[in-house]
């Protein structure tokens, strides 16, 4: 599950991963996008085992989004607490260029 919230200095982005660390998160921001890369761990299997269900995905993840306006790439944050990745991005901020009327 993932909130994109917008306040008026930044972009915040909240994502629920239960079941891994942090070590497991990769996050690359490139032009207007941020990638956030996860691997989940299988657990080990043990022989006597047998599962009625299994639903829980393993292996790795990704997902894209696409962010809807410039960030300051250099000042991103991330904090990762109780399961929930936090990625703070400060917003550029637009400049409006005033043109003179002759």
């Amino acid at each position: 599950m993932v909130d994109k919230i917008e306040t008026n200095d930044n972009l915040i982005i909240k994502i629920d991963l239960p079941g891994v660390t942090k070590e497991d998160i990769d996050i690359g921001i490139a032009g207007e996008t941020i990638d956030i890369m996860v691997k989940f761990e299988e657990e080990s299997e043990e022989e006597d085992i047998n599962y009625i269900q299994k639903e829980r995905s393993y292996g790795e993840s990704k997902r894209t989004l696409k962010l809807p306006s410039e960030i300051k790439v250099k000042e991103a944050s991330a904090n990762f607490k109780d399961s929930v990745l936090t990625i703070k991005l400060p917003k550029i901020e637009k400049k409006l260029h005033k043109i003179d009327i002759n």
